[in-house]
């Protein structure tokens, strides 16, 4: 057995009780050339103070409830797989429900991605996210939206969504022909819920889980997510320069 090998080094909090200045009185710390009002907790690698900073991340492939900086009630999804990360955001602005995601240029109206995933009948939609009138309430501005845009069926709605999806700096054959707005719903959008031969409705049904909960937000503020209780194990450090 091999002893004293370095296989590395390992740098020592300053007035960690592995440190020189560990236990020292103010005038011994002055005679050392340290001030003796440092409080010490953080790291001098190659002459750069570094310090440990505790980052919290929201827990993925879960519905957070909360508000943004104007104060609308959002549901937000941070999705993970093992080949697509994004995140969704479904919310209330002006008595209306948007989607917001990435691959689009601007919000989304969310009846027209209902639809777009084949869910036509707004009767249907509304019966799924619950029976409670005030909720149907709450989406009737939004359905009144695709009736304004003259969109009542998938196709149309796809055609809608096809509109605002980002342009691409290169062109695929196999995207082009099935619709890129088809496979963002199927393979970005909340891609924690897999979508098995084009079968949506899963998802749909995640869909008017995220819209009640909110819903329930916009009517009881009591509803809303603690983000802190949401992610206690989502922790990671970080050395970073002070």
């Amino acid at each position: 057995m091999k002893r004293d090998v370095i296989i590395g080094r390992m740098p020592i909090m300053l007035r960690s009780c592995c440190c020189v200045l560990y236990g020292k009185d103010e005038e011994e710390l002055a005679r050392c050339g340290e001030c003796p009002l440092d409080p010490g907790g953080y790291f001098v690698i190659k002459g750069t103070e570094k310090v440990i900073l505790i980052q919290e991340q929201l827990s993925k492939n879960r519905i957070i409830i909360d508000t943004d900086k104007k104060n609308c009630v959002q549901a937000s999804v941070t999705s993970s797989t093992e080949a697509t990360k994004s995140k969704t955001v479904i919310k209330m602005e002006k008595e209306k429900i948007y989607l917001y995601l990435n691959q689009f240029t601007s919000k989304v109206p969310i009846m027209m991605v209902m639809k777009a995933m084949g869910m036509e009948s707004d009767q249907e939609v509304v019966q799924m996210i619950g029976r409670d009138p005030r909720y149907s309430e709450l989406l009737l501005p939004s359905i009144e939206d695709c009736a304004k845009e003259a969109v009542y069926t998938q196709y149309q709605a796809l055609e809608y969504l096809e509109q605002k999806v980002k342009k691409l700096p290169y062109s695929n054959a196999l995207i082009e022909k099935e619709g890129r707005a088809l496979g963002i719903l199927r393979d970005i959008f909340l891609a924690n819920i897999p979508v098995q031969q084009d079968n949506f409705r899963p998802k749909c049904i995640y869909v008017a889980v995220m819209l009640r909960r909110m819903m329930e937000a916009i009517l009881n503020k009591d509803a809303m997510d603690d983000k802190l209780i949401c992610n206690p194990y989502e922790r990671s450090s970080n050395l970073q320069s002070d």
